[in-house]
C-alpha cells in the first residue's frame, strides 16, 4: 500500500480494492471467489508449463455486495478478468526467453486497464519481469448486432436442413424407397446418416494418394504440440 502512493491509480479502483481487502479479512464468500478465480504460481515451469488462466466464468460471475444496513445487498462492484498475454523476456526464466508467463487475475471492476497496468508493472519490476495487461473483461449483457442475428439465422436454417434431410433419409431407409426428385436429393445431402457413412468409410481406390494421410497426421501432431507449447 505504501508503494501505491507513487502510482496514479484512480480513486474508484482504490475504494474497490480496500473493500476487497476488507471482505477478505471478514472471509466474505464473494471476496474468497476473487482469490479462488485468480491464477496462481504455475507448477512445472521448468518443463514448459507457463500458463495459469484462473477461472474466467467464476471471476466475471462474482458480485461484491454491501453488508451495511442502508445498502444491504446492493452491488458495490463485480469481478473483472485481467489477463497478461504478452510475450516478454524474463531474467528469472532464461530457459524460455521467447515465451511469456500467462496469468489470469480477478480484480475489481472499478479498476481500469491503466490502473492494473501500473500495479502489474510495479510488481513485475521487483521480480525482474516485464508485465503488461493484455485485456480486462467484465460480464455484460448480450448485445445482438445485426451481423450476429444474420449468422444465427444462417446456422438455424442449416440445422433445419440437417433435421429434414435426416428425417427423409430415415424414412427412405425403413420404407425402402428411392427419391429421384432433385429437391429431395439436395435435402438428403444434409442427412446425418449419409454423411456419417461417407465419413467412416475406409475403403480406398487405386487413385488415392496414401501419402496424404501421413501428411494429415504429421500436421495434426505439429498443431497439438505447438498448442501445448504456447498455451499449456
Amino acid at each position: 500500500m505504501e508503494s501505491s502512493g507513487q502510482l496514479n491509480i484512480s480513486s474508484q479502483c482504490m475504494r474497490d480494492a480496500m473493500k476487497l481487502i476488507g471482505g477478505l479479512k471478514n472471509v466474505k464468500p464473494w471476496a474468497v471467489r476473487f482469490i479462488d478465480a485468480s491464477g496462481k504460481i504455475m507448477n512445472g515451469i521448468l518443463v514448459g508449463s507457463m500458463s495459469d488462466f484462473g477461472a474466467y466464468d467464476e471471476c466475471v460471475d462474482t458480485v461484491a455486495t454491501s453488508d451495511s444496513r442502508r445498502d444491504k445487498g446492493k452491488e458495490m462492484f463485480r469481478g473483472q478478468y485481467w489477463w497478461n498475454g504478452h510475450k516478454r523476456r524474463s531474467k528469472i526464466c532464461p530457459l524460455f526467453p521467447l515465451l511469456s508467463m500467462r496469468l489470469g487475475i480477478c480484480v475489481p471492476s472499478g479498476c481500469t486497464l491503466n490502473d492494473i497496468n501500473q500495479v502489474a508493472q510495479m510488481v513485475g519490476k521487483s521480480l525482474s519481469v516485464n508485465v503488461e495487461a493484455s485485456r480486462c473483461e467484465v460480464k455484460q449483457e448480450n448485445n445482438y448486432t445485426p451481423l450476429i442475428i444474420i449468422v444465427m439465422c444462417i446456422y438455424s436454417f442449416a440445422g433445419l436442413l440437417l433435421v429434414i434431410g435426416s428425417f427423409i433419409d430415415i424414412y427412405s431407409y425403413f420404407k425402402g424407397t428411392t427419391f429421384k426428385s432433385t429437391g429431395v436429393r439436395v435435402l438428403l445431402a444434409f442427412s446425418i446418416m449419409s454423411n456419417f457413412k461417407k465419413f467412416s468409410n475406409t475403403e480406398t481406390s487405386s487413385e488415392t494418394l496414401s501419402c496424404l494421410n501421413g501428411i494429415r497426421f504429421l500436421l495434426h501432431v505439429m498443431d497439438c504440440s505447438g498448442t501445448h507449447l504456447f498455451y499449456c
